[in-house]
């Protein structure tokens, strides 16, 4: 039990430094190292915001991935706030993530599919999103849809 209280606090602490240093973020992506720098050639730059309330302990896991791009390019920067709704004694909990994605086009279910592949700066754990339209499915490590896959769509934000 207080190893569980210590690891708690721990979050909280690091949380509350990463909240203090990224405050700038909560309006979009602030200048660091995957500011992008722009190509005229590759068109103006798009700016994509994703929303989703995910299954979590407690209430649930609010994403926040906002993609930026270049309209002719298939790479760009993002920004993933995610927020553990009351979860810290009843206080949300936000982690911030950021880096770069790239566009793959095809998977094994459908060679027509675009997905996305996100890598972070820090950690280097690459996730994948199938983009549908104005949704984006969260997919796993194989870039397959999970069986509760309708639980892990995030909304495009207008």
């Amino acid at each position: 039990m207080r190893k569980l209280l210590l690891i708690l606090a721990l979050g909280a602490m690091v949380s509350c430094q990463q909240k203090t240093k990224d405050t700038a973020t909560a309006n979009g992506l602030a200048k660091d190292s995957t500011e992008m720098n722009l190509n005229p050639a590759l068109g103006k730059l798009q700016t994509k915001t994703f929303e989703g309330l995910l299954p979590s302990e407690g209430k649930g896991l609010r994403y926040t991935l906002t993609v930026k791009k270049q309209e002719k390019s298939e790479e760009g920067s993002y920004e993933l706030l995610r927020t553990y709704i009351e979860g810290n004694e009843g206080k949300d909990i936000t982690y911030v993530s950021r880096g770069t994605f790239k566009t793959i086009h095809g998977t094994k279910a459908n060679k027509k599919d675009t997905v996305w592949e996100f890598t972070p700066q820090k950690n280097k754990e690459i996730s994948y999103y199938l983009v549908e339209g104005d949704s984006i499915i969260m997919l796993s490590q194989t870039m397959e849809k999970t069986t509760t896959w309708k639980k892990y769509v995030l909304n495009l934000k207008k």
